[in-house]
């Protein structure tokens, strides 16, 4: 599957690398040229899990527009303050349709959860959101994790798709509470 991460922080980068072992054709959007520029020389996160070597095949662009064309999947992996910003950013011309939301939080202002802001900016997308007791560092490092895909259908197509032997994913109906208790886990911890 050819799937767009839009992000590369930490978690970001992790699912990138997780998903390119699992096989599937995955290109990283870094809002910070010098950080694809450092990430294609030398294989290496220079801010964000910089001991882990990222694989060759996932490729990484400052290009917004060119990550979105890539697939018409999408993994938002962007801090929720910045959520709303990097999908109006996106062109009108996208062929993005599917989104993952990896953040986990409340958009600050509106208190909205990530779902809704991409329902509200790209009605008629297919959306669903990633949680659960994971840590980036882990993932990249092929550490046996588990985390719980919501949203329906679209859930269930992300769960078998990107489940491998390291890294469980669970699917639920039940996207308002994930995302809601993944915005809670944030206060907590």
């Amino acid at each position: 599957m050819k799937v767009a991460v839009l992000g590369s922080g930490s978690w970001g980068t992790a699912l990138s690398i997780h998903l390119t072992r699992a096989g599937h054709d995955v290109l990283l959007w870094a809002r910070d040229p010098e950080v694809c520029s450092a990430i294609e020389r030398t294989r290496l996160h220079p801010r964000r899990l910089t001991a882990i070597p990222i694989p060759a095949a996932v490729r990484v662009t400052p290009d917004l527009d060119l990550a979105a064309s890539h697939s018409d999947t999408a993994i938002v992996a962007v801090p929720c303050v910045s959520f709303r910003d990097v999908l109006a950013a996106l062109s009108a011309r996208s062929r993005t349709r599917r989104f993952l939301s990896a953040a986990k939080g409340i958009e600050p202002e509106t208190l909205k959860r990530m779902s809704e802001i991409v329902c509200e900016l790209r009605p008629g997308s297919e959306v669903a959101a990633l949680s659960g007791p994971t840590f980036a560092e882990g993932v990249a490092r092929g550490d046996p994790s588990a985390a719980v895909v919501a949203g329906g259908d679209f859930a269930r197509e992300l769960q078998r798709e990107f489940s491998s032997a390291l890294f469980r994913l669970y699917s639920s109906e039940d996207l308002v509470g994930v995302e809601l208790a993944g915005a809670l886990k944030n206060v907590v911890a």
